[in-house]
C-alpha cells in the first residue's frame, strides 16, 4: 500500500471552520487483493473520510475511493494527529 501525500498540512484555519479537504490516495501496489480499514485520528479535530463502507477491499492497482483528510479546529493551539491504516494479518503459506 502506498499513501500520497503522507502528511496533510491545513495551514491556519479559523476556529470552528471546516478547512478545505485534502485529497489522499491510498493505492494497493501489491499483487494480492487486500481489505483496508482506518482508525479515527488521535485528535477529534481531524477526520479521515472516504466514499465506501467501513472497510475497503482493494484489488491490485485499486485506490480507496474519495479518500480525504479533514480538519475543523476547536481550540486555538497547534494541532497534530495521526490515524492508523490496517489490514488483516494473513497466515503464512
Amino acid at each position: 500500500l502506498v499513501l500520497t501525500p503522507t502528511t496533510a498540512g491545513f495551514g491556519l484555519v479559523p476556529l470552528n471552520t471546516q478547512a478545505t479537504d485534502i485529497p489522499l490516495t491510498l493505492e494497493n501496489t501489491g499483487d494480492q487483493t487486500v481489505t483496508v480499514s482506518f482508525t479515527a485520528p488521535s485528535d477529534t479535530q481531524f477526520g479521515v473520510t472516504w466514499t465506501s463502507g467501513l472497510a475497503v477491499t482493494l484489488a491490485p492497482g485499486d485506490s480507496v475511493p474519495g479518500l480525504v483528510a479533514r480538519y475543523r479546529p476547536t481550540t486555538a493551539t497547534l494541532a497534530m494527529a495521526s490515524a492508523a491504516i490496517s489490514t488483516p494479518v494473513l497466515p503464512e503459506a
